[in-house]
């Protein structure tokens, strides 16, 4: 049968978000039928593995130091396994050995010393980790660090070694992460799994915004296996990196339970070289309300965006509208330049569906409405705004503008560029 690319973008997706998903990337032509050596029986089978949740690491100690809070942390780079495959265990570098590694969530104006010890062996490990002498170097996307924190890439931390960073968190509320940077093996380094999610809490997005077991953090990213379920990493000559097995917190394209409420996603993508285009299988916009720079004016209702590699977005969905047992799933369009794959389709995957499964119980309806409009408001200070119109706002992925409506906010915002002009960049 003739494959077009209507009929991809019908069969394709990101994974399946619970009775919500996340499916496998389809949409440009075809560059072959699978990127993987795994046999048909070891393949992962789209929305058949439970969703597994981000687990947040916890200080380990708190204490006051010149008047600020400050909490300790502590991670080791170390080889370990993971459980991707359903008849493998795929050998990972992550941190603690975990990946998905534990994110790190903390309120703003609080301090942070996070140690990274280097616990590799020297034995093993991907070819560019022992070119590298088995260097590491970590780096804390999206935050305003001192250039000694920075994690820039020649600040190497050798085997046997620990650097102790310092993060001052003093950016409004928002998702960014840290990963691995050390020179030229910066990508072989978060494909093996060191990367993970770091939030940044403030009271305006306390106030506003979902919290607890109903904000969950999304890290997709891409990956292909040799027939013995060891990862393959290919970048073709550093010219890009094309997995065909999309994976949600390190599960293929999972299921995730969700109650009839409102959820915030924190979506990050993690893909070494892959970008996404996600939408609703129902077609139902979302609600976004936070990007890379944190909370939004106001937010917007889009359809479907354009979400690059290292990027974040937060939105919102209002499950209490849906009845018990249905299924949406979070589909990805895919953009052009992405090299895309077919193996799914002897899956079977489009219109299947599970019979048997429930919803949780919870039935009440969320406090956060996904079809109001989020703006700021007086919270501790905050400076309320109205709404600014944004052309365009059905692909946040274009980046359009946003006015500030009151001079105040213009203001502020000068003062910030100033501020920012005299502070590391990020």
């Amino acid at each position: 049968m003739e494959l077009t690319r209507r009929t991809l973008m019908a069969a394709g997706g990101i994974g399946a978000l619970g009775y919500v998903g996340m499916s496998q990337p389809l949409g440009n032509a075809l560059e072959a039928k699978a990127a993987s050596e795994l046999s048909s029986r070891d393949m992962p089978v789209p929305f058949t593995t439970a969703f597994q949740p981000l687990q947040r690491q916890l200080p380990l100690e708190t204490y006051v130091e010149k008047g600020v809070r400050t909490e300790l942390y502590s991670v080791t780079a170390r080889r370990g396994q993971a459980r991707i495959l359903n008849n493998y265990l795929t050998p990972v570098i992550g941190y603690n050995g975990k990946v998905p590694g534990q994110y790190i969530s903390v309120e703003r104006g609080t301090k942070v010393r996070l140690r990274v010890r280097n616990g590799l062996d020297l034995t093993g490990g991907h070819a560019g980790h022992e070119s590298q002498g088995f260097a590491l170097s970590t780096h804390l996307h999206g935050h305003a660090s001192l250039p000694e924190y920075d994690g820039y890439a020649d600040d190497r931390t050798m085997p046997g070694y620990v650097k102790e960073y310092v993060y001052e968190n003093d950016q409004p509320a928002r998702s960014i992460w840290y990963h691995d940077h050390a020179r030229h093996i910066t990508g072989e380094n978060v494909y093996s799994g060191l990367a993970t999610q770091y939030h940044i809490r403030d009271k305006v997005e306390l106030a506003l915004l979902p919290q607890g077991e109903f904000d969950v953090p999304l890290t997709l990213s891409d990956i292909m296996f040799y027939s013995n379920g060891v990862a393959r990493y290919d970048d073709k000559d550093h010219s890009g990196l094309w997995g065909d097995i999309v994976l949600v917190n390190a599960k293929p394209w999972p299921v995730m339970q969700v109650k009839r409420r409102v959820y915030r996603f924190r979506l990050l993508n993690g893909s070494v070289s892959r970008s996404y285009q996600p939408y609703l299988s129902n077609g139902a916009p979302v609600t976004m309300v936070a990007t890379d720079g944190g909370l939004m004016p106001t937010s917007r209702q889009v359809t479907r965006w354009r979400h690059a590699p290292a990027e974040r977005y937060e939105f919102l969905i209002d499950f209490s509208k849906y009845a018990p047992g249905t299924e949406i799933r979070l589909m990805n369009a895919s953009n052009e330049k992405n090299v895309d794959f077919d193996h799914q389709q002897d899956h079977g995957v489009q219109g299947r569906r599970r019979p048997g499964r429930q919803d949780r119980p919870d039935v009440e309806p969320g406090q956060h409405p996904a079809d109001a409009h989020l703006e700021r408001r007086h919270v501790a200070g905050a400076v309320a705004e109205r709404e600014a119109p944004l052309p365009g706002a059905e692909e946040v992925g274009r980046h359009q503008p946003l006015e500030h409506q009151r001079d105040d906010l213009g203001r502020r915002h000068r003062q910030r560029l100033q501020e920012g002009a005299r502070r590391p960049r990020p």
